[in-house]
Protein backbone atom coordinates (compact mmCIF):
# COMPACT_ATOMS: atom_id res chain seq x y z
CA UNK A 1 0.00 0.00 0.00
CA UNK A 2 3.08 2.47 0.38
CA UNK A 3 4.13 5.16 3.14
CA UNK A 4 1.63 7.24 1.64
CA UNK A 5 -1.68 5.65 2.93
CA UNK A 6 -2.79 7.64 5.90
CA UNK A 7 -6.81 7.17 6.79
CA UNK A 8 -8.68 10.21 8.18
CA UNK A 9 -8.16 9.90 11.73
CA UNK A 10 -11.20 10.06 13.14
CA UNK A 11 -10.16 8.88 16.77
CA UNK A 12 -7.30 11.68 17.30
CA UNK A 13 -9.97 14.35 15.96
CA UNK A 14 -12.38 13.22 19.18
CA UNK A 15 -9.54 12.67 21.22
CA UNK A 16 -7.33 15.65 20.73
CA UNK A 17 -4.83 13.28 18.94
CA UNK A 18 -4.33 10.58 22.21
CA UNK A 19 -4.58 7.21 21.35
CA UNK A 20 -2.96 4.29 22.53
CA UNK A 21 -1.88 1.52 19.92
CA UNK A 22 -2.58 -2.51 20.26
CA UNK A 23 -1.71 -4.80 17.59
CA UNK A 24 -3.59 -2.68 14.08
CA UNK A 25 -6.60 -1.26 16.68
CA UNK A 26 -5.96 2.54 18.30
CA UNK A 27 -8.11 2.71 21.52
CA UNK A 28 -8.95 5.04 23.90
CA UNK A 29 -11.19 5.18 27.32
CA UNK A 30 -13.85 7.36 28.54
CA UNK A 31 -16.76 7.78 30.88
CA UNK A 32 -20.05 8.86 30.08
CA UNK A 33 -21.64 10.82 32.29
CA UNK A 34 -18.24 12.76 33.03
CA UNK A 35 -19.31 13.37 36.68
CA UNK A 36 -20.37 9.89 38.40
CA UNK A 37 -22.29 10.05 41.61
CA UNK A 38 -22.77 6.85 43.84
CA UNK A 39 -26.03 5.27 43.28
CA UNK A 40 -26.52 5.99 39.41
CA UNK A 41 -25.57 4.13 36.14
CA UNK A 42 -22.37 5.27 34.22
CA UNK A 43 -21.37 4.08 30.75
CA UNK A 44 -17.38 3.05 30.21
CA UNK A 45 -17.06 4.51 26.39
CA UNK A 46 -14.27 2.46 24.25
CA UNK A 47 -13.16 4.18 21.39
CA UNK A 48 -11.55 1.71 18.61
CA UNK A 49 -10.06 2.47 15.13
CA UNK A 50 -9.19 0.00 13.19
CA UNK A 51 -6.20 0.94 11.58
CA UNK A 52 -6.02 -1.69 8.90
CA UNK A 53 -7.46 -2.90 5.52
CA UNK A 54 -9.00 -5.93 6.96
CA UNK A 55 -11.70 -6.83 9.41
CA UNK A 56 -10.54 -7.29 13.24
CA UNK A 57 -12.10 -8.68 16.14
CA UNK A 58 -12.11 -6.63 19.72
CA UNK A 59 -12.96 -8.31 22.67
CA UNK A 60 -12.98 -5.93 25.48
CA UNK A 61 -12.93 -7.14 29.35
CA UNK A 62 -13.83 -4.58 31.66
CA UNK A 63 -12.42 -4.58 35.67
CA UNK A 64 -14.11 -2.55 38.01
CA UNK A 65 -13.06 -1.62 41.76
CA UNK A 66 -13.43 -4.81 44.07
CA UNK A 67 -14.34 -2.32 47.20
CA UNK A 68 -14.92 1.32 47.74
CA UNK A 69 -12.37 3.28 49.90
CA UNK A 70 -14.31 2.07 53.15
CA UNK A 71 -13.35 -1.37 52.59
CA UNK A 72 -16.88 -2.45 51.27
CA UNK A 73 -16.85 -5.16 48.24
CA UNK A 74 -19.19 -5.39 45.33
CA UNK A 75 -19.80 -1.40 45.55
CA UNK A 76 -19.41 -1.39 41.83
CA UNK A 77 -21.30 -3.60 39.90
CA UNK A 78 -21.64 -4.61 36.07
CA UNK A 79 -24.25 -7.23 33.54
CA UNK A 80 -21.58 -6.66 31.14
CA UNK A 81 -18.17 -7.61 32.05
CA UNK A 82 -16.98 -8.67 28.27
CA UNK A 83 -18.06 -8.19 25.33
CA UNK A 84 -16.81 -9.09 21.37
CA UNK A 85 -16.79 -6.61 18.36
CA UNK A 86 -15.93 -6.72 14.84
CA UNK A 87 -14.83 -4.11 12.88
CA UNK A 88 -14.79 -3.74 9.15
CA UNK A 89 -11.50 -1.94 7.41
CA UNK A 90 -10.74 1.39 8.71
CA UNK A 91 -14.00 1.37 10.94
CA UNK A 92 -14.37 3.44 13.68
CA UNK A 93 -17.00 3.01 16.47
CA UNK A 94 -17.15 2.60 20.30
CA UNK A 95 -17.63 0.16 22.94
CA UNK A 96 -20.48 0.90 25.44
CA UNK A 97 -20.45 -1.22 28.55
CA UNK A 98 -22.60 -0.38 31.13
CA UNK A 99 -21.78 -0.10 35.48
CA UNK A 100 -23.01 1.10 38.38
CA UNK A 101 -22.31 2.28 41.66
CA UNK A 102 -24.23 1.62 45.30
CA UNK A 103 -25.83 4.09 46.58
CA UNK A 104 -23.78 3.74 49.72
CA UNK A 105 -20.45 3.41 47.78
CA UNK A 106 -17.74 5.87 49.62
CA UNK A 107 -17.34 8.46 47.29
CA UNK A 108 -13.39 9.44 46.29
CA UNK A 109 -11.54 10.15 43.58
CA UNK A 110 -8.53 7.41 44.00
CA UNK A 111 -10.88 4.69 41.92
CA UNK A 112 -9.17 3.34 38.99
CA UNK A 113 -11.71 1.22 35.69
CA UNK A 114 -9.29 -1.32 33.83
CA UNK A 115 -10.37 -2.45 30.16
CA UNK A 116 -8.59 -5.33 28.70
CA UNK A 117 -8.57 -5.76 24.64
CA UNK A 118 -7.81 -8.68 23.17
CA UNK A 119 -7.19 -7.91 19.07
CA UNK A 120 -7.35 -10.24 16.43
CA UNK A 121 -6.95 -9.33 12.68
CA UNK A 122 -9.28 -12.10 10.78
CA UNK A 123 -6.49 -12.17 7.79
CA UNK A 124 -2.65 -10.80 6.68
CA UNK A 125 -3.63 -6.91 7.75
CA UNK A 126 -1.84 -3.84 5.68
CA UNK A 127 -1.77 -0.62 7.49
CA UNK A 128 -3.60 2.18 6.38
CA UNK A 129 -3.75 4.88 8.87
CA UNK A 130 0.15 5.61 10.69
CA UNK A 131 0.52 4.85 14.50
CA UNK A 132 1.08 8.52 15.12
CA UNK A 133 -2.50 9.35 13.45
CA UNK A 134 -4.36 9.03 10.46
CA UNK A 135 -4.72 12.23 7.83
CA UNK A 136 -6.57 14.84 7.80
CA UNK A 137 -10.56 14.35 9.13
CA UNK A 138 -13.33 16.61 8.28
CA UNK A 139 -16.68 16.18 10.69
CA UNK A 140 -18.96 17.77 8.29
CA UNK A 141 -18.49 15.10 5.60
CA UNK A 142 -19.91 12.54 8.01
CA UNK A 143 -23.58 12.16 7.50
CA UNK A 144 -25.74 13.98 10.04
CA UNK A 145 -26.84 10.92 11.50
CA UNK A 146 -22.86 10.26 12.11
CA UNK A 147 -22.08 13.71 13.20
CA UNK A 148 -24.61 13.88 16.13
CA UNK A 149 -22.65 10.72 17.70
CA UNK A 150 -19.09 12.39 17.00
CA UNK A 151 -20.58 15.85 18.92
CA UNK A 152 -21.45 13.74 21.51
CA UNK A 153 -17.81 12.03 22.34
CA UNK A 154 -15.88 15.36 22.11
CA UNK A 155 -17.86 16.21 25.06
CA UNK A 156 -15.64 13.17 26.98
CA UNK A 157 -12.73 13.48 28.52
CA UNK A 158 -10.96 10.28 27.55
CA UNK A 159 -7.85 8.19 28.54
CA UNK A 160 -5.17 6.95 26.92
CA UNK A 161 -3.21 5.31 29.95
CA UNK A 162 -2.03 1.92 29.33
CA UNK A 163 -0.48 -0.24 32.09
CA UNK A 164 2.95 -1.25 31.48
CA UNK A 165 3.28 -4.84 29.62
CA UNK A 166 -0.61 -5.30 29.56
CA UNK A 167 -2.61 -4.37 26.59
CA UNK A 168 -4.69 -2.74 29.10
CA UNK A 169 -6.76 0.95 29.30
CA UNK A 170 -6.77 2.99 32.47
CA UNK A 171 -9.48 5.72 33.24
CA UNK A 172 -10.16 7.48 36.38
CA UNK A 173 -13.37 6.95 38.51
CA UNK A 174 -13.99 9.64 40.38
CA UNK A 175 -17.56 8.89 42.60
CA UNK A 176 -19.24 12.13 44.33
CA UNK A 177 -21.83 11.75 46.89
CA UNK A 178 -25.15 9.82 46.00
CA UNK A 179 -27.84 11.77 45.05
CA UNK A 180 -31.57 11.06 44.07
CA UNK A 181 -31.90 11.65 40.21
CA UNK A 182 -33.32 9.73 37.19
CA UNK A 183 -32.05 6.24 36.45
CA UNK A 184 -30.76 5.56 33.21
CA UNK A 185 -30.85 1.75 32.18
CA UNK A 186 -27.68 2.08 29.63
CA UNK A 187 -27.64 -1.12 27.14
CA UNK A 188 -23.73 -2.63 26.22
CA UNK A 189 -23.16 -2.43 22.37
CA UNK A 190 -21.22 -1.40 19.87
CA UNK A 191 -22.22 1.48 17.95
CA UNK A 192 -19.87 2.07 14.68
CA UNK A 193 -19.33 5.99 14.39
CA UNK A 194 -18.06 5.28 10.98
CA UNK A 195 -17.30 3.10 8.13
CA UNK A 196 -15.98 4.22 4.32
CA UNK A 197 -19.68 4.79 3.84
CA UNK A 198 -20.70 6.93 6.26
CA UNK A 199 -17.85 9.40 4.87
CA UNK A 200 -18.68 11.68 2.08
CA UNK A 201 -15.16 12.25 1.17
CA UNK A 202 -14.89 8.76 -1.30
CA UNK A 203 -11.23 9.20 -1.79
CA UNK A 204 -10.15 6.01 1.16
CA UNK A 205 -13.27 3.87 -0.11
CA UNK A 206 -11.94 4.51 -3.83
CA UNK A 207 -8.49 3.21 -2.66
CA UNK A 208 -9.62 0.60 -0.37
CA UNK A 209 -12.13 -1.30 -3.00
CA UNK A 210 -10.21 -0.08 -6.53
CA UNK A 211 -9.21 -3.46 -6.95
CA UNK A 212 -12.14 -4.80 -6.07
CA UNK A 213 -14.41 -3.04 -8.82
CA UNK A 214 -11.49 -3.44 -11.66
CA UNK A 215 -10.58 -7.28 -11.04
CA UNK A 216 -14.22 -8.14 -10.40
CA UNK A 217 -17.27 -5.58 -11.22
CA UNK A 218 -16.09 -3.61 -14.39
CA UNK A 219 -15.34 -6.36 -16.22
CA UNK A 220 -19.17 -7.29 -16.26
CA UNK A 221 -20.46 -4.02 -17.59
CA UNK A 222 -20.75 -5.05 -21.13
CA UNK A 223 -23.90 -4.71 -23.29
CA UNK A 224 -23.93 -8.65 -23.71
CA UNK A 225 -24.16 -9.16 -19.58
CA UNK A 226 -26.28 -5.48 -18.90
CA UNK A 227 -28.84 -5.38 -21.56
CA UNK A 228 -31.14 -8.28 -21.34
CA UNK A 229 -31.83 -7.97 -17.65
CA UNK A 230 -32.46 -4.03 -17.59
CA UNK A 231 -34.79 -3.98 -20.34
CA UNK A 232 -36.17 -6.49 -18.25
CA UNK A 233 -36.81 -4.95 -15.71
CA UNK A 234 -37.41 -1.84 -17.75
CA UNK A 235 -39.91 -3.33 -18.62
CA UNK A 236 -41.46 -4.21 -15.87
CA UNK A 237 -40.86 -1.42 -13.63
CA UNK A 238 -42.53 1.26 -16.31
CA UNK A 239 -45.38 -0.62 -16.94
CA UNK A 240 -46.47 -1.92 -13.50
CA UNK A 241 -46.05 2.34 -12.84
CA UNK A 242 -48.90 2.96 -15.74
CA UNK A 243 -46.69 3.96 -18.41
CA UNK A 244 -47.85 2.89 -21.69
CA UNK A 245 -44.91 3.11 -23.47
CA UNK A 246 -44.00 0.66 -26.82
CA UNK A 247 -41.15 -1.79 -27.10
CA UNK A 248 -39.22 1.03 -29.25
CA UNK A 249 -39.20 3.29 -26.38
CA UNK A 250 -38.35 0.97 -23.45
CA UNK A 251 -35.42 -0.25 -25.56
CA UNK A 252 -34.07 3.38 -26.10
CA UNK A 253 -34.48 3.77 -22.15
CA UNK A 254 -32.46 0.58 -21.75
CA UNK A 255 -30.14 1.68 -24.45
CA UNK A 256 -28.84 4.83 -22.14
CA UNK A 257 -28.99 3.25 -18.90
CA UNK A 258 -26.86 0.62 -20.27
CA UNK A 259 -24.14 3.01 -22.18
CA UNK A 260 -23.81 4.82 -18.98
CA UNK A 261 -22.85 1.63 -17.53
CA UNK A 262 -20.16 1.00 -20.31
CA UNK A 263 -18.73 4.13 -19.64
CA UNK A 264 -17.17 2.92 -16.87
CA UNK A 265 -14.35 1.70 -18.55
CA UNK A 266 -14.20 3.27 -21.96
CA UNK A 267 -11.38 1.87 -23.58
CA UNK A 268 -12.99 -1.73 -23.51
CA UNK A 269 -16.20 -0.84 -24.68
CA UNK A 270 -14.82 1.82 -27.26
CA UNK A 271 -16.26 4.63 -26.28
CA UNK A 272 -13.61 6.62 -25.68
CA UNK A 273 -12.80 8.84 -22.55
CA UNK A 274 -14.56 12.16 -24.12
CA UNK A 275 -17.63 10.05 -24.60
CA UNK A 276 -17.89 8.67 -21.22
CA UNK A 277 -16.82 11.93 -19.42
CA UNK A 278 -17.64 11.91 -15.64
CA UNK A 279 -19.00 8.30 -16.25
CA UNK A 280 -15.60 6.81 -16.86
CA UNK A 281 -14.63 4.74 -13.63
CA UNK A 282 -11.67 2.50 -14.18
CA UNK A 283 -9.60 5.64 -15.33
CA UNK A 284 -10.24 6.87 -12.08
CA UNK A 285 -9.29 3.50 -10.25
CA UNK A 286 -6.38 3.16 -12.14
CA UNK A 287 -4.69 6.34 -10.62
CA UNK A 288 -4.12 6.94 -6.59
CA UNK A 289 -7.23 7.95 -5.11
CA UNK A 290 -5.42 9.21 -2.21
CA UNK A 291 -3.28 11.58 -4.42
CA UNK A 292 -6.41 13.57 -5.46
CA UNK A 293 -6.91 16.81 -3.92
CA UNK A 294 -10.49 16.88 -3.40
CA UNK A 295 -12.64 14.41 -3.32
CA UNK A 296 -14.05 13.49 -7.02
CA UNK A 297 -17.97 13.64 -8.23
CA UNK A 298 -18.74 9.79 -8.90
CA UNK A 299 -21.62 8.67 -10.91
CA UNK A 300 -24.75 8.36 -8.60
CA UNK A 301 -24.81 4.31 -9.69
CA UNK A 302 -20.94 3.53 -8.69
CA UNK A 303 -21.14 5.96 -4.95
CA UNK A 304 -23.86 3.56 -4.23
CA UNK A 305 -22.15 0.82 -5.03
CA UNK A 306 -18.84 1.63 -3.28
CA UNK A 307 -21.43 2.00 -0.50
CA UNK A 308 -22.73 -1.35 -0.99
CA UNK A 309 -19.35 -3.23 -1.35
CA UNK A 310 -18.29 -1.84 2.10
CA UNK A 311 -21.58 -3.01 3.43
CA UNK A 312 -21.15 -6.30 1.99
CA UNK A 313 -17.76 -7.32 -0.03
CA UNK A 314 -19.95 -10.48 -1.59
CA UNK A 315 -21.65 -8.03 -3.64
CA UNK A 316 -18.84 -7.63 -6.19
CA UNK A 317 -18.99 -11.42 -6.98
CA UNK A 318 -22.59 -10.69 -8.72
CA UNK A 319 -22.47 -7.13 -9.80
CA UNK A 320 -25.17 -7.28 -13.02
CA UNK A 321 -27.53 -8.81 -10.51
CA UNK A 322 -27.07 -6.46 -7.90
CA UNK A 323 -27.13 -3.42 -10.06
CA UNK A 324 -30.50 -4.44 -11.70
CA UNK A 325 -32.25 -5.43 -8.67
CA UNK A 326 -31.09 -2.63 -6.07
CA UNK A 327 -29.59 0.24 -8.02
CA UNK A 328 -31.73 0.32 -10.85
CA UNK A 329 -33.00 3.77 -9.67
CA UNK A 330 -29.30 5.43 -9.60
CA UNK A 331 -28.74 4.15 -13.00
CA UNK A 332 -31.70 5.58 -14.56
CA UNK A 333 -30.95 9.16 -12.33
CA UNK A 334 -27.53 9.08 -14.24
CA UNK A 335 -28.99 7.96 -17.22
CA UNK A 336 -31.55 11.27 -17.30
CA UNK A 337 -28.55 13.51 -16.07
CA UNK A 338 -26.57 12.37 -19.24
CA UNK A 339 -29.47 12.40 -21.26
CA UNK A 340 -29.99 16.07 -20.13
CA UNK A 341 -26.32 16.76 -21.96
CA UNK A 342 -26.89 14.84 -24.66
CA UNK A 343 -30.32 17.08 -26.27
CA UNK A 344 -28.54 20.25 -24.89
CA UNK A 345 -25.33 19.64 -27.21
CA UNK A 346 -27.19 18.40 -29.94
CA UNK A 347 -29.68 21.32 -30.02
CA UNK A 348 -27.91 24.36 -28.45
CA UNK A 349 -30.73 24.85 -26.19
CA UNK A 350 -30.53 25.25 -22.32
CA UNK A 351 -32.53 22.72 -20.25
CA UNK A 352 -31.75 24.43 -16.95
CA UNK A 353 -29.44 23.99 -13.89
CA UNK A 354 -27.89 21.44 -12.76
CA UNK A 355 -29.87 21.23 -9.59
CA UNK A 356 -33.23 21.78 -12.14
CA UNK A 357 -32.24 18.33 -13.80
CA UNK A 358 -31.57 16.54 -10.32
CA UNK A 359 -34.96 17.60 -9.31
CA UNK A 360 -36.51 16.45 -12.77
CA UNK A 361 -34.67 12.88 -12.35
CA UNK A 362 -36.33 12.60 -8.69
CA UNK A 363 -39.61 13.41 -10.20
CA UNK A 364 -39.54 10.73 -12.90
CA UNK A 365 -37.98 8.51 -10.13
CA UNK A 366 -40.59 8.82 -7.72
CA UNK A 367 -43.62 8.58 -10.54
CA UNK A 368 -41.84 4.87 -11.44
CA UNK A 369 -42.79 4.21 -7.28
CA UNK A 370 -46.12 5.71 -7.93
CA UNK A 371 -45.37 8.46 -5.83
CA UNK A 372 -45.77 10.96 -8.34
CA UNK A 373 -47.73 11.59 -11.41
CA UNK A 374 -45.67 13.00 -14.25
CA UNK A 375 -46.95 13.10 -17.98
CA UNK A 376 -45.51 10.78 -20.69
CA UNK A 377 -43.46 14.05 -22.64
CA UNK A 378 -40.86 14.40 -19.48
CA UNK A 379 -39.94 10.91 -20.01
CA UNK A 380 -39.35 11.52 -23.50
CA UNK A 381 -37.13 14.79 -22.21
CA UNK A 382 -34.25 13.54 -21.58
CA UNK A 383 -34.89 9.32 -21.41
CA UNK A 384 -36.30 8.54 -24.72
CA UNK A 385 -34.65 11.81 -27.12
CA UNK A 386 -31.15 10.72 -24.97
CA UNK A 387 -31.79 6.99 -25.55
CA UNK A 388 -32.40 8.61 -29.67
CA UNK A 389 -28.68 10.20 -29.81
CA UNK A 390 -26.48 7.02 -28.63
CA UNK A 391 -28.56 4.98 -30.09
CA UNK A 392 -26.66 3.55 -32.99
CA UNK A 393 -23.11 3.54 -30.57
CA UNK A 394 -24.86 0.62 -28.77
CA UNK A 395 -26.23 -1.38 -31.41
CA UNK A 396 -28.00 -4.99 -29.84
CA UNK A 397 -28.10 -8.40 -31.33
CA UNK A 398 -31.17 -8.67 -33.74
CA UNK A 399 -32.08 -5.22 -33.41
CA UNK A 400 -34.36 -3.25 -36.53
CA UNK A 401 -33.00 -0.09 -36.24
Amino acid sequence: MGDSVNYPDVLGAITGGARVNIGVIQAAVALRPRVIWAGRAFEVIVLLQNASDVDVDVIATLKLPEQDVKKQRERFVTKSKRLLVGLKPAEVGYVALPAMTLADAAPSDLYRIEVELEVKPLAKPSRIRSADGGGAFDPDLLYEDKRLLYDELKDLIFSTKKLLGRNVLEVPLPVMPGRVGQLVDFKPGWVSLCRLGDYRDVRPMLHRYGDVFITQVLPHLKRNELYKPLLQQTTHRWQAAGFDLQGAELVLITKLMTIILEYATPNETAHGYIAAGEYAIKPLLERSPLSLEASPALPNWFAAMLRAVDEDPNVAAHPVGYIDRALYDEVLRDAIMHGFDLVENATGEDLGTRSEMELYAQEIIDALHRQKTVEISRIYLPLILGGVLISERLPVSKETP
